[in-house]
């Protein structure tokens, strides 16, 4: 009998929005991307993520 393996993950909010914010650059066709990202709500109930990703140098952002 082979045993499962598994692997397991704990992040804080800075790993989660880094993740994120990567996650975001790889789906933009952009090689410079300017992002912000906020996590709201409690996790379990009502976690949301709200990002802006504007292309290039976005200082306003």
């Amino acid at each position: 009998m082979m045993k499962n393996k598994r692997k397991y993950f704990k992040y804080n909010e800075e790993d989660i929005l880094e993740i994120l914010s990567e996650y975001l650059y790889t789906d933009c066709n952009s090689e410079t991307i300017c992002s912000k990202a906020i996590l709201l709500g409690e996790p379990g109930k009502d976690l949301r993520l709200i990002a802006v990703v504007g292309d290039g140098e976005d200082e306003e952002l």
